[in-house]
């Protein structure tokens, strides 16, 4: 399952937007999938920040 905050090219692409490689690379069409072609490499996780969330 893909996660719902990873992106690729700076943001530019979602999870809905691309079929995602099992090396999390991301490909905007089938044929680009099944040839390797014009894969985009995942964008850094986006940073968590424990002190942001409420609880004990």
């Amino acid at each position: 399952m893909t996660d719902p905050d990873r992106t690729w090219d700076d943001g530019r692409l979602h999870p809905e937007d691309v079929i995602e490689a099992a090396d999390h690379t991301a490909y905007e069409s089938p044929s680009d999938y099944y040839l390797g072609n014009n894969g985009h490499e995942p964008d850094p996780a986006p940073h968590h920040d424990p002190s942001a969330e409420d609880g004990w």
